[in-house]
């Protein structure tokens, strides 16, 4: 599978899983992306598919990206979102609450699972952000 592929997949779709939720086809991940008419089946044996092997690849080397080798297992070393990803940081900063919301709604439409999940997340934090509201 093709890195810049998954990414050009993700940007446009806003959010998405890597592996489906028991099949399901809410909310979309990579491999209904990816392989839209095949079922998943975590088999990791010689007679499974190579497919979730190869998406699993994906997803490690997709969520290395700022990572650094600190020779602890696991992993002691932390990557700030603000460091590793300094002009989407600044970008969003300077953002304008309705345009914040605009792309909320285009990519986690209202009554999505997705959307559901990150309604209940934002309300517990709705005493610090101005003009948050829950959508139904």
């Amino acid at each position: 599978m093709k890195t810049k592929l998954a990414i050009k997949k993700i940007n446009e779709r806003g959010v998405l899983l890597v592996f489906p939720i028991n099949n399901k086809p809410e909310p979309n991940s990579l491999w209904k992306e990816f392989h839209p008419k095949k079922k998943m089946i975590w088999e990791w044996d010689t007679g499974g598919d190579a497919s979730v092997g190869d998406l699993w690849l994906l997803m490690k080397h997709l969520s290395d990206c700022g990572e650094v080798d600190d020779g602890a297992f696991p992993s002691l070393a932390v990557g700030s979102t603000q460091l590793l990803f300094e002009d989407l940081w600044l970008a969003a900063k300077d953002m304008k609450s309705a345009k914040a919301q605009k792309l909320v709604d285009q990519f986690m439409p209202i009554g999505s699972l997705v959307r559901k999940f990150f309604d209940k997340q934002m309300s517990s934090f709705s005493f610090a952000i101005p003009n948050f509201q829950k959508q139904h």
